[in-house]
């Protein structure tokens, strides 16, 4: 943006907060960071900001086809009604899932 080095700037602004603002480039130092106001630059540089470069639109793409949803096998209808196991004098529909085999270590 200012067309300097990353050197030429962390200067600047060293220079800024020794000086107590009267030179250098205007920043704001939070512990080690450094963060640039925008309106202290625009008034260091004498007027507003404006972006050079209009953002790009991305290109549209059309979306792969969905495939068809395959209809369900008739035994699975059987299945739909059954209850499922939940644990003893529960009032919830928790499952009941078996426990799997643990690795020795």
């Amino acid at each position: 943006m200012l067309g300097i080095s990353r050197g030429k700037a962390y200067e600047w602004a060293r220079r800024y907060l020794e000086t107590n603002g009267s030179e250098g480039m205007p920043v704001v130092a939070f512990g080690r960071c450094f963060r640039v106001p925008r309106a202290g630059l625009e008034q260091m540089l004498g007027g507003e900001l404006h972006w050079t470069r209009e953002p790009k639109e991305a290109p549209a793409v059309a979306a792969p086809p969905v495939p068809p949803v395959p209809p369900r096998p008739a035994s699975s209808s059987a299945l739909a009604g059954a209850a499922l196991p939940t644990t003893p004098n529960s009032t919830s529909s928790t499952l009941l899932l078996p426990s799997l085999p643990t690795k020795p270590r």
